[in-house]
């Protein structure tokens, strides 16, 4: 059994942070992996909405190829602070 945390470290870089806990980690499998995506991302400055849906694209095209599902939350993108 394996347990495993990721996280990118902001909205426009390539880099993040993976922990993986438990049981030979390493030899975990796809098949009870499961993803939860919340956009939290009010979209209010010029070209947002563009980029917020590429990133959604290029995450479900990456789901897809791995073969594991994408649970989505609340949006968020109606949210703004004055």
């Amino acid at each position: 059994m394996s347990n495993l945390g990721i996280s990118a470290l902001d909205y426009n870089g390539k880099r993040g942070i993976a922990i993986a806990l438990g049981h030979a980690p390493i030899a975990g499998n796809l098949e009870g992996v499961s993803l939860s995506a919340n956009w939290m991302w009010p979209a209010k400055q010029e070209g947002e909405t563009a980029r917020l849906l590429k990133a959604v694209k290029v995450l479900s095209d990456y789901c897809v190829t791995l073969g594991i599902n994408v649970l989505t939350g609340k949006d968020s993108l109606s949210i703004t602070q004055k």
